[in-house]
C-alpha cells in the first residue's frame, strides 16, 4: 500500500467541507449536486496500489452512494 500523502487527504477534506457548507438550492438541484460530489470524491480519494480508494475513503463514498440511492428511490415513490 503506498504512503498516504497528506495533500491527498487535504484535497479530500476540503471537498467534503465545501460541499457541507453549500446552501440548499432545491431538492432536484441538491440531488444532482450530491451525485456530482460523490463522483468528485471518487476522483480525488487517496488510492492504494490497485487504484482503489483507501478504506476510510471507500467507506464514506459507499455510504454516500447508499444514501443517494435511498433518497432517489423514495423521491421516485413519492412522485408517482
Amino acid at each position: 500500500m503506498p504512503k498516504k500523502i497528506k495533500e491527498d487527504w487535504e484535497k479530500w477534506h476540503a471537498a467534503r467541507t465545501a460541499f457541507s457548507a453549500r446552501a440548499t438550492e432545491g431538492f432536484n438541484t441538491d440531488l444532482a449536486a450530491l451525485e456530482a460530489h460523490i463522483k468528485n470524491l471518487q476522483n480525488i480519494a487517496p488510492k492504494d496500489t490497485a487504484g482503489w480508494p483507501v478504506g476510510t475513503a471507500m467507506k464514506v463514498i459507499d455510504q454516500l452512494q447508499r444514501d443517494y440511492h435511498r433518497i432517489k428511490t423514495l423521491f421516485d415513490i413519492v412522485k408517482s
